[in-house]
């Protein structure tokens, strides 16, 4: 989920979020917000930013919650979503990746309801001047458990065959 890039907050809810996470932590990359490692935080965050009190709730617990219409977990949910696609609109466009956009990994397997929003994927597909290029690009979600498996096993036979093992 684009560990490195920053944070690209669009709407106000997102800017409030992204300026709460900035004072805590200084640099607020995409990956503090889309996973796990960022997760308490950007909860306690949106909690604060929303005028809730915060309480402790595992990814599990936000996911039901949202399935359930939880406002709160319903935005988290979303804006992790959003992210996702920010990032991975960026990224298609700039590498042109006509191919497609495979997405991969537990938290994006379970924001899958939120991944096919209109709004979320508009932040994949609205790219200004640059929209007609990144239109016809697919997006794929891979669901298999064994995905990160089979692409280390594949990496493994590259790297051998080109005698870097």
């Amino acid at each position: 989920v684009c560990p490195a890039v920053p944070f690209t907050p669009e709407t106000d809810i997102e800017w409030k979020l992204a300026e709460r996470l900035r004072k805590q932590l200084g640099y607020v990359s995409n990956e503090i917000v889309t996973a796990g490692m960022g997760f308490d935080e950007t909860l306690d965050a949106l909690f604060e930013v929303m005028g809730l009190k915060p309480k402790a709730m595992s990814q599990a617990e936000i996911i039901e919650a949202a399935h359930a219409g939880d406002a709160l977990a319903l935005e988290f949910c979303r804006i992790r979503a959003r992210a996702v696609m920010t990032c991975m609109g960026n990224m298609a466009l700039v590498s042109n990746a006509t191919g497609g956009v495979s997405i991969a990994g537990g938290v994006s397997q379970r924001l899958e309801p939120w991944l096919k929003e209109r709004a979320t994927l508009d932040r994949f597909y609205k790219r200004g001047v640059r929209t007609d290029l990144v239109k016809p690009i697919p997006i794929s979600l891979i669901a298999s458990e064994a995905a990160p498996l089979i692409g280390s096993a594949q990496l493994w036979c590259d790297e051998q065959a080109r005698g870097w093992l």
